[in-house]
């Protein structure tokens, strides 16, 4: 609009999701209605408060909610706090006497223990929101299991259509008037840019001609809390009419303070 600019380089998933993916899972039987389940994750970034894993064996013939015959939920041994990169966790699942040879869906996610929630994780998954591992197939007759093995969902791990779009390689993205792998909206009257909310730090180049119509000199960038009290200062670079500089966690808005003419 006249008054302000406002650009997304969609270098984050927002809005409630979590970055993490269940890319693969195995099974090896053990005997002893035993079997051992291998998860394989993938984080982008940790988690803010530690999880745990929850793994749930469904089959319509249970009473219990959301068809759960038997579960082998676990805390990992690497607190979720701690995930970056390829995390690879094994458990040993004992199937209850009650249940038999079968075909048993097999969901996965990440579940709070202090708030109780679920994590919504990336991949395919139901309106519970739990991962759609597959099926475990657990071989032989009624109660007498001979083997295990894991039929997987080929669409487990697959990306949403919507985040393709995003940029999650974090890239800085050229809008004309910014440079920057961030996403917030700058107020031409005062000067102020503001992050998106929860936003992790990002760089920005602002093109202060292009937002202007004129070209200007910056004094500083002060840093502003809620209520635009100047609370800090951020160091910056200018060249020509182009002012870079990086924002801070949990800082609200940032003015550019002009030079005396």
């Amino acid at each position: 609009s006249d008054r302000f600019a406002y650009c997304n380089a969609r270098t984050k998933i927002l809005f409630g999701w979590t970055p993490i993916q269940l890319v693969g899972a195995e099974v090896r039987w053990l005997g002893n209605r035993r079997f051992e389940l291998t998860l394989r994750w993938r984080a982008e970034k940790p988690t803010n408060e530690p999880h745990h894993v929850f793994v749930h064996f469904i089959n319509p013939k249970s009473q219990r909610g959301e068809q759960i015959a038997f579960q082998g939920d676990h805390a990992p041994d690497v607190p979720t706090t701690k995930w970056q990169g390829e995390i690879v966790k094994k458990t040993v699942v004992t199937i209850p006497d009650g249940w038999g040879a079968d075909r048993y869906g097999v969901r996965v996610g990440l579940w709070n223990p202090k708030s109780g929630y679920r994590s919504r994780l990336m991949g395919d998954v139901d309106n519970t929101l739990r991962i759609i591992v597959g099926d475990l197939v657990l071989e032989g007759e009624g109660k007498n299991i001979t083997d295990a093995r894991l039929e997987l969902n080929p669409q487990m791990s697959k990306i949403p259509e919507w985040l393709k779009r995003w940029n999650t390689e974090g890239k800085l993205v050229d809008f004309g008037f910014a440079v920057t792998d961030g996403a917030f909206r700058f107020d031409r009257k005062t000067l102020t840019l503001i992050p998106l909310p929860d936003h992790e730090p990002f760089t920005v180049t602002l093109h202060l001609d292009k937002l202007l119509g004129k070209a200007v000199n910056i004094a500083g960038v002060e840093v502003l809390n809620e209520d635009g009290k100047v609370i800090g200062s951020v160091s910056f670079t200018q060249q020509n009419s182009e002012v870079t500089f990086k924002t801070q966690i949990g800082t609200f808005a940032y003015r550019l303070r002009l030079k005396a003419q």
